[in-house]
């Protein structure tokens, strides 16, 4: 017996130092049906995660305490959970309700989206509103509005990586404010990492670089 416990009393500190998890799937209410993307907030850090293809969700490293999790999907009702994390894990499986969205009416004008295309390299600015403007999956994203212009490619309706001109994605050069980011994407590559909101304008050149 002493030594069960001792190893319930290290098993105690060890799930201490490493951190507990909390994970589950999130499902369609009606259907019964995987959320991907469904987004998982922390409302006391405001810290989060998102669901992937298969509706799992996953937020590692907590420590003891109570929280408040929010369930948001855009088309379903938001769930606030509470919980209290000891010393184990917590599984939380969680079924969204469709919500009715009421809209009154809108009518809607458009205009042609008109790129700044310059002769020296194939180069166009694209504003803020542009990115808004431009078909979105889900939600707006530059990477996928750039896949528009006629250089530019994608794998599958589902990856924001850039292939330009035929190249890999690979040997693109991504700046942000003149800084490099080698990883510019999220959710295994559905979206690219920026913010559209926090973007003022984007410059692509698809054939070379000023000096």
């Amino acid at each position: 017996m002493p030594k069960l416990r001792q190893f319930l009393i290290l098993s105690s500190i060890w799930s201490q130092l490493i951190g507990m998890s909390i994970s589950g799937f999130v499902r369609d209410k009606s259907t019964g049906e995987p959320l991907p993307y469904t987004n998982v907030v922390i409302l006391e850090d405001q810290m989060g995660t998102s669901a992937d293809v298969s509706g799992y969700y996953i937020l590692p490293k907590m420590t003891s305490g109570n929280y408040t999790l929010r369930f948001m999907m855009i088309g379903y009702k938001t769930v606030e959970k509470k919980i209290e994390i000891t010393t184990q894990n917590i599984r939380i499986d969680l079924e969204l309700e469709p919500a009715a969205i009421d809209l009154e009416q809108v009518t809607v004008s458009a205009e042609r989206m008109r790129f700044e295309n310059r002769v020296d390299v194939s180069r166009v600015n694209l504003t803020n509103q542009e990115i808004r403007r431009a078909p979105a999956f889900i939600e707006a994203d530059v990477f996928r509005t750039l896949q528009l212009l006629p250089s530019v490619s994608s794998s599958n309706d589902f990856n924001a990586a850039l292939i330009v001109r035929g190249g890999s994605p690979d040997e693109n050069l991504i700046l942000l404010d003149g800084t490099e980011i080698y990883n510019p994407y999220h959710i295994g590559g559905v979206f690219s990492t920026f913010n559209a909101d926090m973007i003022s304008d984007s410059e692509f050149l698809a054939g070379g670089f000023p000096s």
